[in-house]
């Protein structure tokens, strides 16, 4: 009897601490950062958004600049391929507006694998962010 009730303890801590582990978040390719500190000045840009397999990138005036999000602001949709930025749903061509941190910067690395980093803009964060 005494081993039945371990057993059952066992399951019950084994549920608990999977029930407190919840699955990582996929961001496909959207690139994310943790923000640090202050966004210093802000910048707008305007421009049509281009979601491709690899990367998330802005396109205005011919030029393409990849872009990486705050974590806590965006979320990605798989199905749909939709890029969620507060609370604002995003698909590819769709037209976006955005401000840039000027003095923030991330690692390339942080972007997905196969996004040609070359120049990069870092989405500002929420004011609650």
């Amino acid at each position: 009897m005494l081993g039945n009730m371990n057993r059952v303890a066992l399951v019950l801590a084994c549920g608990v601490v999977l029930a407190g582990c919840a699955a990582p978040v996929e961001y496909g390719p959207v690139a994310v950062y943790e923000p640090r500190g202050g966004a210093g000045d802000l910048l707008a840009f305007d421009g049509t958004i281009h979601i491709s397999p690899a990367c998330v990138t802005v396109v205005k005036n011919n030029e393409e600049v990849e872009l990486a999000f705050p974590v806590d602001d965006v979320a990605w949709e798989p199905e749909t391929q939709t890029l969620t930025y507060l609370g604002q749903s995003y698909r590819d061509g769709d037209p976006i507006s955005l401000s840039f941190a000027s003095d923030m910067r991330t690692d390339p690395s942080d972007f997905p694998p196969g996004c040609p980093v070359g120049r990069y803009y870092m989405v500002a964060p929420s004011a609650s962010g």
